[in-house]
């Protein structure tokens, strides 16, 4: 097997590459418009409950969470690339980011079976790329490539 052979990426990879970058702007849009659609609830929780302890406009809370999810979105995108460079350390850093998720969610009281559906579209994702990145031929790829010394 020559060098170029051993660089090749496998299709598997590929295909966990797009899976990604859809997982990515799923979860960067979904959780937008999940947070612009409780802004009266949180508008009326800190009117009727917390009026003299919290300050901030909703419209400010929105402002954060849109930027929270920018950053979180470039984030992911920097992993996402580190993959498709095949960084087994951001194989892995997508691995345990999915397993923290899974534990997070099986906290109750979490979620409703509403938000559970919503939540289908992200595990889904999620399973299917760590599939094909832990699947052979993927799995070999990652294992293969040199690794390049420290100077």
């Amino acid at each position: 097997m020559t060098d170029q052979d051993q660089q090749e990426k496998p299709r598997t990879v590929l295909y966990a590459e797009w899976i990604l970058w859809l997982w990515t702007a799923w979860a960067c849009l979904f959780g937008i418009y999940e947070t612009w659609q409780s802004i009266p609830e949180i508008e009326s929780a800190i009117s009727e409950q917390l009026q003299d302890l919290i300050t901030v406009k909703p419209s400010t809370l929105l402002e954060v969470t849109v930027a929270s999810y920018t950053m979180l979105a470039a984030l992911s995108a920097w992993v996402v690339v580190k993959i498709g460079e095949g960084k087994n350390w951001a194989r892995s850093t997508l691995l345990w980011g999915f397993v923290l998720e899974v534990l997070w969610m099986a906290v109750p009281p979490y979620h409703t079976i509403l938000e559970y559906l919503t939540d289908g579209p992200d595990i889904i994702l999620q399973i299917s790329a760590l599939y094909l990145l832990y699947r052979w031929p993927g799995n070999a790829w990652f294992k293969q490539i040199p690794k390049v010394k420290a100077q």
